[in-house]
């Protein structure tokens, strides 16, 4: 017996939790057939904006725009902007991106620079350069852009060895499907992703299973800066044994 489940997360929520009232047992087998997020996040946000930078002799702090970005150079015109107004030397920066490799570069008119990424690692996942300390000795340093400035898809996660009572196989730790990002005209992202079922042996009783969205950086989605108080729907397809 299958049963189709629908479950809505409380407004600005991280995450919801299927089976949270009513337990249920003999389960077989289930999967996330459907979810509804409204697009509110920003794939560049307070949890993965900051960094720093080595100007010659001076450390600045630049703080990228929130925000989504649709391509490449108005990322690009944004940063420049930034660089430019933490600047104690009076510097023009350039920065630019191939459309085609994602490499981008920074440089200036003269003074040597160079990133301070070691404890901004959120940072160099936007910008693609590793999380590695650079030393100002270059009027330009390079990473590769992803592609895509926007967070190319979503995760739907679960840590399902606490989440289940049996346990079920201790090698398995979390059951996710990627969510791309599609957005609809009504602003939401409403996915029928089916993944795969995840198969219970010999039934289980499932209770308060927890799912999360992460971006594709890692971030969670939801609260303050994710969801902007708005809520998310996901649907289970749930098989029973008799």
């Amino acid at each position: 017996m299958t049963s189709n489940q629908f479950y809505e997360s409380d407004a600005g929520a991280t995450s919801v939790e299927a089976f949270a009232n009513s337990p249920t047992t003999n389960v077989c087998k289930f999967r996330i057939s459907r979810i509804v997020i409204p697009y509110t996040f920003y794939s560049i946000n307070s949890n993965n904006n900051t960094f720093k930078i080595l100007e010659a002799a001076n450390t600045l702090t630049i703080t990228m725009t929130p925000g989504n970005y649709y391509s490449q150079l108005t990322f690009c015109a944004m940063l420049k902007t930034v660089l430019e107004a933490a600047t104690l030397a009076a510097e023009t920066y350039t920065c630019s991106a191939n459309v085609d490799t994602g490499l981008l570069t920074i440089s200036t008119t003269a003074t040597n620079i160079g990133p301070q990424l070691l404890s901004y690692p959120k940072a160099a996942k936007v910008l693609g350069f590793q999380a590695l300390n650079y030393t100002a000795i270059a009027t330009s340093v390079s990473g590769t852009l992803p592609i895509n400035i926007n967070s190319s898809y979503i995760k739907v996660g679960t840590n399902i060895s606490t989440a289940i009572s049996n346990r079920l196989n201790g090698s398995i730790t979390r059951y996710y499907c990627i969510i791309p990002i599609n957005v609809s005209a009504y602003g939401v992202i409403d996915y029928t992703p089916y993944s795969d079922y995840l198969d219970i042996s010999g039934g289980s009783a499932l209770a308060n299973v927890r799912f999360d969205l992460y971006d594709q950086n890692g971030d969670t989605l939801g609260g303050a800066t994710g969801l902007n108080g708005d809520k998310f729907v996901i649907a289970l397809d749930v098989v029973y044994s008799k």
